[in-house]
């Protein structure tokens, strides 16, 4: 690695030298000079790397960090002070903490520019209208530089050259609202020029339980509903939404006769790794973060407008409220796509994300870079950002990927002003215990659920015990497999008995297939090649039972309930269109397979016992009927004006049941029913579930 010669800003009052072993400097007369003062820099420790001396040096003195200066190792020879570590550490957070706006505040009369850049020496604002102007923006204080710019900047580009050490670089504005394609640079808008949401949010609980998620991509959802590939610019945005007359009971008819309540969209913000131009080729799933406040031209058709995107994806939310479905976004705050060109990390270097001891970037996240959410301006900025989302497009709740990584005081603290904007809003995540520099109680892991009461978390042993573990590929309890009594248990009753693992019901995320690892379907026929097609949708049935009428909350990746296959690709998260669309074929297919689960759901919603918020209620009226697990198994659901009988099967070995009088069947392992019953034999893996009176 070739050494990189200069002088380096430590703390307020330390530089460290790094310089040839074989330069003859005189170390009593080094200074430093800038903003009309000049300062001794007095050595007191050096290091030595082969050909290279480090030289820490201290001074006494105030320097600003906006400014200019110059360490002279002779009256002739110099190097210009440039960034160490001086932004990871405490000073630097309490004296560039700040409250106040950022980004653009537009009028029609005028607009002003801010961002937070406490390191920057130079800040110049490029505005982008035919013709290219720039304009140097003044440091007023708290990291802050600002600039008015009179006139209607209405459309009108803009981005900013930003010089922190000696190379003014182009940079987008973190707090911008509209991007260009492939981000270029931002747009100035008019909010309330911007498509004008119609709809109220739909009505809910705001009880976790009352929710039945459903997770998808939008152009997975969309895609072969219109045509196999896109041949033209397409609105994926608003091909969610449109009904298709090819498959007539897709799209939001699907949503409807499912009985779901919030669709889960995976990463609609600006993401990198496809070209936003080119909806022909290429694919990504999302999670790879550029720009966090402006909608992704990737799905849109008005591209080059900057309302496009803004636009259809308020007018997608819109309309999905209007058929009384919710909309929670998934969002990645623990990494970003390109660390090196994210916008914070030019403009405030080493600030954005968490070094381990030797100076490097933690990848507890696998790409590359972890967020850094424990200080102070990364909090406030995902703060702001879900708040954005929250008020302007009236997002009903948010999914934290690899939510482990983020700090407890973030999401408390999001979780307290998300509220005040729409108290039944819902927040859940992936609570994985991950390695980070965080003490273990300040991560935002599912061990520390005890400080997280308002979050839910995906379940993994949920998925584990009844699918079977993706990543070890084992069978689970659905698939014919045994599971210890205590685990069956435990998982029925909301994974809070005991303090297995949560607070109460209302905190397990229940799954067997989400848009990671192999679906359902697809582990089976790896693991289980001797299954019949009739074996295998019993298999996916009693999967999407014990998802619906365990106590917790139910999430069903989309196209689940028709078997989806992505052709044995365990991770797709770039694989084309034929792997990752939906194939509505095997939903015309599979149709009984979709409308048991739509009866599942029903029958979910008709009976509050199985919609449990405390672990004492779970505990009180959830009885367990007999001691076997491996075959048949039943418990009741018990309160004081109604009683329910569950039967649960994961083998083909018949069993007689027998009850006494005015027992009725109101799910017969495939429908709803209503049949009166005194005996009943189970013999295929299903639900049985009946009402006493």
């Amino acid at each position: 690695m070739k050494p990189i010669w200069g002088a380096y800003l430590e703390d307020y009052s330390t530089i460290k030298l790094i310089i040839p072993t074989s330069l003859n400097i005189k170390k009593e007369a080094i200074v430093l000079r800038g903003a009309g003062k000049k300062y001794r820099l007095v050595p007191f420790k050096e290091e030595v790397f082969g050909e290279e001396l480090h030289l820490y040096t201290h001074f006494q003195g105030v320097i600003y960090l906006h400014i200019d200066y110059q360490v002279f190792l002779s009256p002739t020879f110099s190097y210009p002070l440039s960034l160490g570590k001086i932004t990871r550490i405490p000073r630097f957070e309490f004296e560039t903490a700040y409250d106040g706006p950022l980004g653009f505040e537009y009028h029609p009369e005028y607009t002003v520019f801010r961002i937070w850049a406490p390191v920057a020496k130079e800040v110049v604002l490029v505005l982008v209208h035919g013709d290219t102007t720039q304009d140097h923006m003044k440091y007023v204080g708290r990291g802050v530089w600002e600039l008015k710019v009179t006139g209607d900047l209405d459309r009108w580009g803009y981005y900013y050259l930003i010089r922190v050490n000696q190379v003014l670089e182009p940079v987008l504005d973190p707090y911008g609202l509209s991007a260009s394609p492939n981000f270029t640079m931002n747009f100035v808008i008019d909010w309330e020029k911007t498509y004008p949401m119609q709809n109220e949010r739909p009505p809910f609980s705001g009880r976790y339980v009352d929710a039945i998620i459903y997770e998808m991509h939008l152009r997975d959802f969309s895609l072969t509903r219109f045509s196999s590939l896109p041949d033209e610019r397409r609105s994926f945005y608003l091909e969610t939404v449109k009904p298709s007359s090819r498959y007539p009971n897709s799209g939001i008819s699907h949503l409807q006769r499912l009985g779901i309540t919030h669709v889960q969209l995976l990463p609609i913000f600006g993401f990198g790794g496809v070209d936003e131009t080119n909806q022909q080729t290429g694919y990504n799933w999302g999670y790879n973060p550029v720009s966090y406040n402006t909608p992704s031209n990737w799905f849109a058709a008005d591209l080059y407008n900057p309302y496009g995107a803004i636009n259809e994806l308020k007018q997608m939310i819109d309309e999905l409220h209007r058929h009384g479905l919710k909309v929670n976004m998934d969002v990645v705050y623990n990494h970003v796509y390109d660390a090196e060109m994210f916008s914070y990390a030019k403009f405030v270097p080493g600030y954005f994300f968490r070094y381990d001891e030797k100076g490097f970037k933690t990848n507890a996240s696998g790409c590359g870079n972890d967020l850094a959410t424990e200080r102070y301006m990364v909090r406030r900025f995902v703060i702001d950002s879900l708040k954005f989302w929250a008020s302007r497009y009236l997002m009903d709740g948010f999914r934290f990927d690899l939510m482990g990584l983020m700090d407890t005081t973030t999401i408390q603290g999001m979780a307290k002003e998300l509220k005040q904007i729409y108290p039944e809003i819902m927040l859940y995540g992936e609570g994985w215990e991950m390695p980070t520099p965080l003490e273990p109680h300040k991560a935002a892991n599912y061990k520390n659920y005890w400080q997280l009461t308002n979050l839910a978390f995906f379940n993994d042993l949920f998925r584990d015990g009844f699918k079977g573990s993706p990543l070890k590929l084992t069978k689970g309890y659905v698939l014919g497999e045994k599971i210890d009594k205590e685990l069956f248990i435990h998982l029925i009753k909301g994974s809070c008995q005991d303090e297995f693992r949560f607070l109460a019901p209302t905190q397990s995320i229940n799954f067997v297939e989400c848009h990671d690892n192999y679906t359902f379907f697809d582990q089976m026929k790896i693991l289980c090649k001797d299954f019949s097609p009739e074996e295998q949708l019993d298999r996916v049935r009693l999967a999407l039972s014990l998802v619906v009428f365990s106590q917790g909350i139910p999430f069903i990746h989309a196209g689940e309930e028709f078997l989806r296959t992505k052709q044995g690709v365990e991770n797709s998260y770039r694989s084309d269109d034929k792997i990752n669309g939906l194939d509505w074929d095997r939903q015309q297919a599979f149709d009984e397979l979709t409308q048991s689960l739509s009866d599942m759901i029903a029958l979910r919603k008709e009976y509050a016992l199985f919609r449990m918020t405390e672990r004492e209620q779970a505990e009180k009226h959830i009885k367990f009927d007999k001691s076997g697990i491996n075959q048949c198994v039943s418990f009741r659901l018990i309160s004081e004006t109604e009683e329910l009988q569950v039967i649960v099967c994961n083998s083909y070995e018949a069993e007689v049941f027998y009850f006494a009088p005015l027992v009725t069947l109101i799910f017969d392992g495939q429908r709803k029913v209503q049949k009166e019953v005194s005996q009943l034999e189970i013999n295929r893996p299903s639900v049985y579930i009946l009402r006493r009176r």
